[in-house]
């Protein structure tokens, strides 16, 4: 944020005898800022509504838990950017202050007495500085964790994520004594593409299906990519055998549509596996889904609901 950008508001209900605050800050150089005036605070609190104010001074002659109050609401009004807040304190508010400021209640504060030009400029840029540095943090931690959950292809849930969607899901299905439906979807032959096309469109035809079926899942669901040519759903809510056989007959069209890449059609095709019975834990889910999985490939029948079958034990499968 360059200098010339920065809106400062002052709040000063009551403007000290002598040079207000606002003054002092506007004929300070080093600031280079727009100083605006609230007098009221409907006032201040619609500037801040505005997303456009970078700090608010709070100089009116009020005590440090009026004060507080103040910014609190200054902090809700549904601003794109929350301003620092800076309190002109009391001496005898000082140790208020001091403590306000270091539970992030107020950012900084300056003590009425001795206060001068420079030092309430100082104290008002420091403040915007550790701001705006706070935002980038948030923003940056929320895209590391945003990537550490996301397929980089494809965009959608990873096999971390679904993991953890699926045991949340199978925890709230055993205590309200209901089925979650977990479908796992293996796409056929996905090799025989990368020798067609090539890894880097074999790439894109995995994207392309990922996108195809973000269209069949619900807002509810989780979608993810848990291998290479492999995908699953999480429906946590209105599970029943109907509705998975209505969600795997679609998964299956999505798939067998087929794809221009490269001035070549690709044609796919994939069986899914539905986990509908009441598991104890995520694995037990992916285990009746891959069982369900080999059964609909052995029979060729584009989709499987899991069966107990004791006499024909099968492999169990692993994602992620």
């Amino acid at each position: 944020m360059s200098a010339s950008a920065l809106t400062v508001l002052v709040y000063e209900f009551a403007i000290d005898s002598g040079e207000s605050i606002a003054a002092l800050l506007g004929a300070c150089a080093e600031l280079s800022a727009t100083v605006t005036i609230a007098n009221d605070e409907s006032g201040a609190l619609g500037m801040c509504r505005t997303g456009r104010v970078d700090c608010v001074v709070l100089s009116q002659d009020c005590t440090i838990a009026e004060a507080l109050g103040l910014a609190a609401r200054l902090r809700q009004v549904g601003a794109t950017t929350t301003p620092a807040i800076v309190v002109i304190a009391r001496e005898d508010d000082e140790p208020a202050a001091f403590a306000a400021a270091g539970n992030l209640d107020i950012d900084d504060y300056v003590v009425r007495a001795g206060m001068n030009r420079w030092r309430l400029a100082q104290t008002v840029r420091a403040t915007i500085g550790r701001r705006s540095l706070r935002r980038e943090l948030v923003s940056v931690g929320g895209e590391l964790e945003r990537t550490a959950q996301t397929d980089p292809l494809t965009g959608l849930a990873n096999a971390r994520l679904f993991h953890e969607r699926l045991e949340h899901a199978v925890e709230i299905a055993l205590r309200r004594q209901t089925n979650i439906c977990l479908l796992v979807l293996d796409i056929d032959g996905f090799k025989r593409v990368n020798d067609l096309v090539g890894r880097r469109h074999g790439d894109a035809v995995l994207k392309e299906i990922g996108r195809r079926l973000t269209v069949v899942g619900r807002k509810s669901d989780t979608i993810a990519r848990v291998g290479d040519d492999e995908f699953a759903f999480v429906m946590e809510t209105g599970s029943s055998a109907e509705g998975a056989r209505l969600v795997a007959e679609r998964i299956l069209e999505q798939v067998r549509t087929p794809i221009e890449i490269a001035g070549k059609k690709v044609v796919l095709d994939g069986c899914v596996g539905i986990s509908m019975l009441g598991a104890q834990n995520g694995e037990m889910a992916v285990r009746q889904a891959g069982q369900a999985l080999t059964a609909a490939k052995s029979e060729g029948s584009g989709y499987s609901i899991y069966a107990p079958q004791p006499a024909r034990p099968q492999r169990d499968r692993e994602f992620g």
